[in-house]
């Protein structure tokens, strides 16, 4: 009898136990509701603060004209280990491109892009960041300016009626455009409260596509 008794009392015991972990389960959906591990590292970056960071995207074209444009894209990413891997890894990626290739921006890392901050220049390339927590942040940037070039174009001298150059040409101006794209990184910068950072941008990356009158 004693022993049927403790085997009544452990069954008892572990049908409590089994209850008490069902009610612990953790319902569907509610995974969401932890943090992450981008939140631990960039949860800080969603704060409203009081710093601003400022600076101006420009490039300098191939016949030595500065130029800066209305509506670049800029990025303000808050910085870690994470962050500095996705600039180093894109930067790559665009410094080995092409005109074929194509002249895109690499999308932002996934658990980056929810805490990333954007923005548009203004017309001599300035942007401006204003509102932002202190922590250490970078910019990234991107430009892609049209630039007229005069060239000669040789154009027959005269036509016969049925629009078939006659002998002899002429040479006559023509305006054509060349683009460039280009990619700016700035170093990381660190903010205190209420503080203004102008920061300095280095180039990434850069592809001329020329218009082929030359």
């Amino acid at each position: 009898m004693g022993v049927l008794r403790g085997v009544g009392q452990g069954m008892r015991c572990a049908a409590v136990m089994f209850a008490v972990a069902l009610s612990m389960r953790v319902p569907a959906g509610a995974a969401a509701l932890l943090p992450s591990v981008a939140d631990a590292e960039y949860g800080w970056s969603k704060a409203t603060g009081r710093a601003t960071i400022t600076g101006r995207l420009a490039v300098r074209t191939p016949d030595g004209r500065t130029m800066a444009k209305n509506g670049a894209d800029v990025l303000l990413l808050p910085y870690s280990t994470r962050t500095r891997l996705y600039l180093a890894r894109t930067a790559q990626q665009l410094a080995a491109r092409t005109v074929q290739d194509g002249v895109t921006t690499p999308e932002l890392d996934p658990d980056l892009a929810p805490y990333a901050r954007r923005m548009r220049s203004a017309g001599d390339g300035s942007f401006r960041f204003a509102n932002v927590p202190q922590g250490t942040w970078v910019v990234r940037g991107r430009l892609s300016v049209a630039f007229p070039r005069t060239v000669f174009v040789g154009v027959p001298a005269a036509v016969d009626v049925n629009g078939q150059a006659l002998a002899g040409t002429e040479m006559r101006r023509a305006l054509v455009f060349d683009y460039t794209f280009a990619w700016f990184d700035s170093d990381p910068v660190t903010v205190r409260d209420d503080q203004t950072r102008d920061v300095a941008l280095h180039l990434v990356a850069r592809i001329d596509r020329t218009d082929p009158h030359r």
